[in-house]
């Protein structure tokens, strides 16, 4: 079969250049290629994991074989869930800070994971480009009755002293 075959009828693809001898590695847009790869080779393992705002629920996926799940928190307490559904809700999110999900079986620890809770909004994270930045909360105007602080400019004041200054010099040097 030849290399330049279109991709498999699955939606799977794979490059169809020799990555040595490209200038992907040095393009800008290879870290971004990198992230897409690892995102969609992991799936995820704690439902909605990276929006988690405190008293939110997690959902908490379990490898098949876990008969418990162990949920350390930030500030040191443990929760012990049983395993009887292939998802696991943990509602006991009210602090912010990591928290460690170690599932476990007879046979010892199965897997281990970690998801964050937080107060940030998802929006400041996301570095997509928007097509209009007005659709933003961050870039709304404020309304007549907040004061908005403003600074004065100085840098043409010092300009207006400093130019005239300057021109008289160059003309003393060069009037000789």
């Amino acid at each position: 079969m030849a290399s330049s075959e279109a991709p498999e009828a699955n939606g799977s693809s794979a490059l169809t250049f020799d990555l040595q001898q490209s200038n992907l590695p040095l393009s800008a847009a290879f870290p971004i290629f990198v992230a897409n790869v690892v995102h969609y080779l992991t799936p995820p393992a704690i439902g909605q994991a990276e929006f988690l705002t405190p008293g939110q629920v997690a959902t908490i996926h379990t490898h098949p074989g876990a008969e418990s799940v162990v949920v350390d928190g930030p500030d040191g307490q443990q929760w012990t869930l049983p395993v009887s559904d292939p998802t696991v809700p943990f509602g006991h999110t009210g602090r912010i800070g990591l928290y460690r999900v170690t599932e476990t079986a007879k046979s010892g620890t199965v897997a281990t994971q970690l998801f964050a809770v937080n107060l940030f909004d998802p929006a400041e994270s996301d570095l997509r480009p928007r097509a209009n930045l007005a659709d933003h909360d961050s870039a709304r105007a404020p309304s007549p009755s907040e004061s908005v602080p403003t600074s004065t400019e100085v840098a043409p004041w010092i300009l207006a002293l400093i130019v005239p200054v300057m021109v008289g010099e160059w003309w003393w040097f060069h009037r000789r």
